[in-house]
Parts: structure tokens; sequence; C-alpha cells
């Protein structure tokens, strides 16, 4: 079983705020507009996404000609 740390990871809902009296909401991803019971269209909220750099940390700070340089985890020391 996976830890609560996860169900927040995944959240797939979407956030409403009202532009008149503020009142947030989450919806299911099937609602496509929502109306505030004070009678005002709310506003869907997009949360920045948060990304992993691409392909790893060790690439991410390397350049293209270093990351021939680097020896392999297999390779004994000594081998070329």
């Amino acid at each position: 079983m996976k830890g609560p740390g996860h169900r927040a990871k995944f959240d797939v809902r979407r956030q409403w705020l009202c532009p008149a009296c503020g009142r947030r909401e989450r919806t299911g991803g099937h609602v496509v507009n929502r109306t505030c019971p004070c009678r005002t269209a709310m506003r869907l909220v997009e949360e920045p996404r948060r990304r992993r750099p691409a392909g790893g940390a060790a690439s991410a700070s390397l350049a293209p000609e270093e990351i021939a340089e680097v020896p392999h985890v297999h390779d004994k020391p000594g081998q070329e």
C-alpha cells in the first residue's frame, strides 16, 4: 500500500475560485464550468506543475562531451 504522500501528488481534481467572494471549490475533471452560490462564474485555478529534470541529476550537471568520459558502473578500474 502506498503512503498518504502519494495522494496529494496525483490529485487530478480541478480547483475553482470565485472572483467576487473568494470561495474555493474542488471538482472532478469532468466539470468544465462552475457557478458560485453568489451567482458569479467561477474561474479555473491552474497550479504550476512540478517538473523533474530530464535524464536525472547526473546528466543535468554534465556537458554532452563530458558524459562520454564518465566510466560505466560495470567497468572495472584499469579496463579501457
